[in-house]
């Protein structure tokens, strides 16, 4: 600690311990507590890694890159999100259609406007339908949660090249797989549910979201990342805006059959630049000459255990209940998006406002538009407001509550399932703000196995609230349709005010480090 010159380098730290603490230089803090300070001779409250030596650089060398470099693991999430989203509706009228033809024995007119029958009639087919729609959430989701186990560790340890292969060829043959359905209309609905197995094997979107954020944790400056996942966040809802606008008129257009061949041939394009233009991570000295085998043996090996140890390793600042609240909210947040935008919300709509395929995919699309083009300007507002990640994510929650809540009144008040399109607009706040979040509080070799933690939990709890919320919609179709939307709104409150105490651990650390400013 002494130093006869009375000075010190740029970036060398200086642990301060004061004790007892005196009242009238830190009023939130207890007396006697011990604080330790940290003080540079850099920017106030810049992060560890903007006060680390050539963090300038490694900013402007990220700002000359080309775009298409830049941005070439988000071009391949837009391609794979357009060509896997671009079927959902369609294939849940097919699912409708085919349950009411050769399920029920109704006639093709009945059938053909199932929307206007009364509701003895096109509830039963409609919450059957759902059983298998949630059948199919859970053979997508299953196999995809037990990938999230190993491919953390792998994707730090070998590379993005292979895992997105393995996902993009699997997006492909479930297209076929779902084309096979299509053309053999009398097979049972458990084989739609089925046809999603070869992409749930490879990963899904799992793998994909999982090697983006891990890129833009590795590669992007700490200032940039909220900013670069909002722009991650447009690369997946522009293409699904898209999907979504577009899907429901080429499948009345062309047929499902050749929209399903549409979107194996979109997959294809990905496939292609990550086989020639993907720009990998360097593999470490020690995994250079391991054999695929090892590799998956190591990974699967050590998955689940990094993945754990990295959530509950100790951290100052409060940090690891942090990590915590940030994975419930993720979590929470799935189920959401599941309510929202699942077949039951469909099939909810079709119950209550009968509304055709048409009608819900208008609907949908303008709140794809309206929460796209909103979403730039609110992180930019709250970056303004400064804002912490956890008062985002709260305030998202908080839309999203009103959002179930007036859905589930929808029956008695039409205007309510209009309002609730524009109060949801800062419902994609919440995972993006808390993600953001979860990537500043862990260092950058942990990003991986905890964003793929937190995509398996993300996977599961899903699997609980679908067949929970589909058993409720079953029960209560007949006279209020709308409860398993309350039900999901109550579920909101919890992590909602976790979110509102991690607000409250933030200040408090500022406030410290405030406090050893001034000292």
């Amino acid at each position: 600690m002494d130093d006869p010159s009375g000075s010190h380098r740029v970036g060398e730290s200086i642990e301060l311990q004061i004790r007892p603490v005196t009242q009238d230089k830190t009023d939130d803090l207890q007396s006697g507590e011990e604080i330790s300070c940290d003080i540079r001779k850099q920017e106030p409250g810049a992060s560890e890694e903007e006060r680390a030596p050539g963090a300038g650089a490694r900013l402007e060398e990220y700002k000359s890159k080309p775009l298409f470099r830049t941005y070439f693991l988000e071009f391949v999430m837009a391609f794979y999100t357009l060509g896997i989203v671009i079927y959902g509706i369609p294939l849940s009228s097919l699912m409708f259609e085919k349950n009411c033809l050769y399920a029920a024995g109704l006639n093709a007119s009945v059938c053909s406007d199932l929307e206007a029958q009364e509701g003895h009639i096109k509830n039963p087919i409609l919450g059957q339908a759902s059983f298998y729609s949630t059948l199919r959430d859970v053979v997508q989701n299953v196999p995809a949660a037990l990938a999230a186990v190993i491919i953390g560790n792998y994707l730090t340890r070998y590379g993005f090249r292979t895992p997105l292969l393995v996902t993009l060829v699997g997006g492909f043959l479930t297209s076929f797989c779902h084309l096979l359905t299509a053309f053999y209309m009398p097979a049972p609905l458990i084989f739609n549910a089925l046809a999603d197995l070869p992409g749930s094997f490879a990963g899904g979107s799992i793998v994909i979201s999982t090697a983006v954020y891990t890129n833009i944790a590795l590669r992007v400056p700490e200032s940039l990342r909220l900013f670069r996942m909002t722009a991650m966040s447009l690369c997946m809802g522009i293409p699904a805006f898209i999907a979504v606008s577009s899907g429901a008129t080429l499948s009345a257009m062309f047929g499902i059959k050749v929209l399903l061949s549409f979107s194996a041939m979109i997959l294809t394009i990905p496939t292609v630049l990550v086989i020639f233009f993907l720009e990998d991570i360097d593999t470490p000295k020690e995994n250079k000459d391991d054999t695929w085998r090892e590799a998956i043996w190591l990974s699967l090996k050590n998955g689940l255990k990094t993945s754990i140890n990295a959530i509950s390793l100790e951290r100052p600042d409060r940090k690891r209940t942090q990590i915590i609240i940030m994975m419930i909210c993720i979590a929470t947040s799935s189920i959401g998006m599941q309510a929202k935008s699942g077949s039951l919300a469909y099939a909810h709509l079709k119950s209550v406002l009968k509304f055709k395929e048409s009608d819900y995919a208008k609907y949908a699309t303008i709140a794809m538009i309206l929460g796209i083009g909103c979403l730039f300007p609110l992180v930019a507002l709250s970056k303004k407001l400064k804002l912490s990640a956890p008062l985002m994510v709260c305030f998202g929650m908080a839309c999203t509550v009103a959002k179930f809540v007036m859905l589930a009144l929808t029956e008695f008040s039409e205007n309510l399932f209009y309002i609730q399109i524009f109060v949801s607009i800062p419902y994609s706040l919440s995972p993006l703000s808390a993600r953001s979040h979860l990537t500043g509080l862990v260092e950058k070799s942990e990003v991986s196995v905890v964003m793929s933690l937190s995509a398996l939990i993300e996977k599961l709890v899903p699997l609980l609230s679908g067949p929970l919320s589909t058993y409720v919609f079953t029960m209560t179709s007949s006279y209020f349709p709308g409860c398993y939307y309350l039900m999901i709104g109550g579920a909101y409150i919890i992590p909602l005010g976790l979110s509102l105490y991690c607000a409250w651990i933030i200040r408090g650390n500022r406030r410290k480090e405030g406090a050893c400013t001034h000292l």
